[in-house]
């Protein structure tokens, strides 16, 4: 991790809404496991994603160790529309029930705890929520709206949109 890196290092939460546009609700009954194979697939180029922080002694400092234990994923469904949520535009404290979110205690706590998870949430119409939380220090708004357009190709079945370039040496403060 890199020196501003390690100044952003706290949960980015963001949840996405979609509604099921042909009117017919069975054609998401298979979202949760299209989406979850999606991610699996995904992971193998943000490999840093299923990594966990820890304390390298030798330089004091925190690190992303990539040792693939894996990203945190929930499946989930609602007895509820999508519509009976209310307005979905306005933020609502019912929404954290659509995003795992693993809060660490302290220092010691963000070791061994997953740096990203991905919630699908289906709801009785077909619609579905997309709620996902992430550390800070993984990707910034540009590279998670990257991250989340390559999700989305690979949901569809296409190929990477934009290859990620995960190496930050550079970014490495300099004596």
């Amino acid at each position: 991790l890199s020196n501003m890196d390690l100044a952003v290092m706290f949960p980015v939460q963001t949840l996405y809404f979609y509604r099921c546009t042909n009117g017919d609700a069975s054609s998401t009954t298979h979202v949760v496991q299209t989406m979850r194979a999606a991610l699996e697939r995904l992971l193998v180029h943000y490999y840093f994603m299923a990594g966990r922080l820890r304390w390298n002694q030798e330089e004091c400092r925190l690190e992303v160790d990539c040792n693939n234990t894996g990203m945190l994923f929930a499946g989930a469904s609602s007895e509820l529309r999508l519509d009976e949520m209310g307005d979905i535009s306005l933020p609502d404290t019912v929404f954290t029930n659509l995003v795992v979110c693993v809060v660490p205690s302290g220092l010691n706590g963000l070791i061994d705890l997953p740096l990203a998870s991905l919630q699908i949430t289906r709801f009785q119409c077909g619609g579905f929520a997309l709620g996902l939380s992430m550390n800070h220090a993984l990707l910034d708004g540009i590279s998670a709206a990257q991250f989340l357009l390559n999700f989305a190709a690979y949901v569809r079945g296409e190929d990477l949109v934009i290859i990620p370039k995960p190496d930050r040496t550079s970014l490495r403060a300099r004596s």
